[in-house]
């Protein structure tokens, strides 16, 4: 399994450093290290492969490791880096079915390993054991629909569409309404009526702002103020989106990048196949001449 030592026994004062077994009382904790063995890996070692039998739930004590699977093209997942206080190895337990993921050790760690038959005590006993478990299948539940969601193509629009907050929405609206054909319309239609009402060409009204029209003019002077606001936080939006869509880019590139690599190697082993085939042939031939067709 690759570890470097015989699993070792434990005391209550191990137990006492995972932090959700912390509100334990001391008899519960030394009850508990008597069913758990300490089990210290190098770096780079396996803890389990997946399709492995899940006999054992695991906690880890000190180090950090690493949780992945593999997709069809061979290609690394990582959905979790457990640091120390973090369970692994959980699902296998639950449904009585083999390990899902590989586990490896990134740094030199050391885990706490609880065998099956003393895990169902373990649940039932010590509550927020079985309510870590439950953040812990959670957390990772959620980290698998993110990496699903992001294997498909996305559109960049629909992902800004997503993280849009009000404000930003009326910035849009309101710097979208002021570039269009309308705002020129409304603002040329209440230009020449202020300017009707104002100049005294009809008798019966009396002008509230002669010429110049300093008060309408005070009036654009806010109205650009405001425009220039909602407008430059349109532009932060574009700029966010472009970001979106780089990053996404990006990562259609790498996956691409990856699927061509799989694509040589997968040509570099036939080519070798066949070679290997070609040069069988002709030490058969060679070995025997009356058998050329």
């Amino acid at each position: 399994m690759g570890f470097i030592e015989v699993p070792m026994p434990i005391n209550a004062s191990i137990v006492a450093e995972i932090e959700h077994l912390q509100v334990l009382t001391p008899t519960e904790q030394a009850a508990l290290a008597e069913r758990i063995e300490l089990l210290p890996y190098k770096a780079g070692a396996t803890i389990f492969n997946y399709g492995d039998p899940g006999h054992a739930l695991y906690i880890v004590r000190s180090g950090e490791v690493e949780i992945f699977v593999k997709n069809d093209q061979g290609e690394k997942i990582v959905l979790e880096v457990a640091q120390p206080g973090d369970v692994f190895g959980e699902v296998s337990l639950l449904d009585d079915g083999p390990r899902t993921a590989w586990v490896s050790a990134v740094t030199d760690a050391e885990v706490l390993r609880l065998d099956r038959e003393h895990f169902e005590d373990y649940v039932r006993v010590y509550t927020p054991a079985a309510l870590n478990l439950l953040s812990v299948i959670a957390r990772r539940l959620r980290k698998s629909d993110e990496m699903i969601r992001r294997t498909v193509t996305r559109n960049a629009n629909d992902v800004s569409e997503e993280r849009k907050t009000i404000p930003e929405i009326i910035a849009d609206t309101v710097a979208n309404l002021a570039g269009s054909v309308g705002s020129v319309t409304f603002h040329a239609i209440v230009f020449f009526v202020y300017g009707v009402l104002n100049v005294g060409v009809i008798a019966f009204i009396k002008p509230f702002d002669p010429f110049p029209f300093s008060f309408l003019s005070d009036l654009l002077g806010l109205e650009g103020i405001f425009l220039t606001i909602f407008v430059l936080a349109s532009q932060n939006r574009q700029r966010a989106r472009d970001s979106v869509r780089s990053d996404i880019e990006f990562e259609t590139n790498i996956n691409a990048e990856l699927k061509i690599a799989n694509l040589h190697e997968k040509i570099d082993r036939l080519t070798e196949t066949h070679y290997q085939v070609f040069m069988n042939t002709q030490k058969m031939l060679e070995l025997y001449p009356g058998k050329r067709p």
